[in-house]
């Protein structure tokens, strides 16, 4: 590997450096917005499935205006999107757990093969 001199630090150095800190600040930036997207995801889906009910409520007496009816699917979205959103994080949990932790039968199948 060719390493080259700049300013008495290698560039190879230097380069790492500098991915180094726009790293540090991107996970800045994603910690920020995992607080503003994720943060009582659970109180989101009750107070969805609370508003979604009212609206279901209303329009089965009066009927619902066209804007209303939009509002509604649009609420439908934000709660699958939310729901999913649980979802994958548990499963990303439950995949680490099992990665780190083992299969208690690996050893016995392992064996058996």
């Amino acid at each position: 590997m060719v390493e080259a001199i700049w300013r008495g630090k290698s560039v190879e150095s230097w380069m790492g450096h500098l991915l180094k800190e726009k790293l540090k600040g991107l996970k800045v930036g994603l910690k920020g917005w995992h607080k503003e997207e994720y943060v009582d995801l659970e109180e989101n889906v009750r107070r969805l499935v609370e508003e979604i009910s009212e609206l279901d409520c209303k329009g089965e007496y009066v009927g619902l205006e066209e804007f209303k009816i939009q509002h509604r699917k649009y609420k439908f979205v934000v709660l699958w999107r939310i729901l999913k959103a649980i979802y994958s994080t548990m499963a990303q949990r439950y995949r680490s757990k099992w990665l780190k932790e083992g299969d208690a039968n690996s050893k016995y199948f392992h064996n058996c093969i």
